[in-house]
């Protein structure tokens, strides 16, 4: 079953400061990483079809890149 947020800070709130602090922290170490590590899309403008192709592509990249660091 999935935490909400209201129950996660409900959760949290109980605790202590230095507690919610050190939760905090390593709930988020791993997908700051991850959202950090995100690049633009250098992808050239699409003139043609083997271009076009090419920014799809590597936008496919990018949005998986961006729902896996969001998951993590």
């Amino acid at each position: 079953m999935a935490v909400t947020r209201d129950q996660l800070i409900k959760a949290v709130s109980a605790l202590g400061f230095q507690e919610s602090v050190i939760l905090g922290y390593f709930d988020s170490v791993a997908a700051k990483t991850q959202i950090a590590a995100l690049t633009a899309v250098s992808t050239a403008n699409a003139t043609d079809l083997t271009t076009a192709v090419a920014l799809a592509n590597a936008n496919k990249v990018a949005i998986n890149a961006i729902i896996a660091a969001l998951k993590a």
